[in-house]
């Protein structure tokens, strides 16, 4: 630990929880030093810029609707937007959106063009996708997983009952 911490209150970490807290000791009237081993703050919250390209570190959506939101921060001054169910996923210089069908079935033909995966295993996904929007949560959620996670893709898809 540094030996010029002074401060009453030692937050460790900058990420979100631990800029929370700082912020309502301080609100509070309370000295609060915050402590990052990394070299910016925002821990699994932040973004990088590498070889010209942005990184998300971890993955974050933020429901403008928790009850607590509004004691750590003002919604309407983030900027806001949603987004559709699907990733962008870049090969080479190109770039190809990869789409959930359930909820963007206009981006299906875009997601099946895609250089990723065989058209046997995307068509198996579309398969699994619409079964998924029949079955019953019930049903899905009594359904066994097998572990340890370290299936092979022909085993994990015999898992969703695709093989």
């Amino acid at each position: 630990m540094p030996s010029d911490v002074s401060a009453p209150v030692i937050v460790v970490g900058a990420g979100l929880a631990g800029l929370a807290c700082a912020q309502r000791m301080n609100a509070a009237g309370v000295a609060v030093q915050v402590l990052e081993a990394s070299d910016a703050v925002g821990g699994r919250v932040r973004t990088d810029l590498l070889g010209g390209f942005r990184c998300d570190r971890g993955f974050q959506l933020l429901n403008p609707a928790y009850p607590v939101l509004d004691h750590v921060l003002n919604p309407a001054e983030l900027d806001l937007r949603s987004f559709g169910a699907g990733v962008v996923a870049a090969h080479g210089s190109q770039r190809s959106v990869l789409a959930d069908p359930r909820r963007l079935p206009a981006r299906l033909p875009a997601t099946l063009a895609a250089p990723f995966g065989s058209l046997t295993e995307k068509l198996r996904f579309v398969r699994w996708a619409a079964d998924r929007c029949v079955r019953s949560a019930g049903f899905l959620l009594s359904r066994t997983v097998r572990w340890p996670r370290t299936l092979s893709r022909r085993d994990w898809w015999a898992d969703c009952g695709l093989a």
